[in-house]
């Protein structure tokens, strides 16, 4: 048995773009700023280079 740490679980987000499956984890999340104060997080997908939010 072994302790898994919940930055490396790995998600699944769809791109809206060319319609893939992405698997993704904390690490290949990005943010950028929206707003003044708003901040959104995404992925970029590697077929397509779309950013999809996540």
């Amino acid at each position: 048995m072994r302790v898994v740490e919940e930055e490396y679980i790995p998600k699944r987000v769809k791109c809206n773009n060319c319609d893939r499956v992405l698997e993704y984890d904390s690490r290949d999340v990005k943010t950028e700023q929206t707003h003044m104060n708003e901040y959104s997080s995404y992925v970029i997908c590697p077929v397509c280079n779309n950013k999809v939010r996540v």
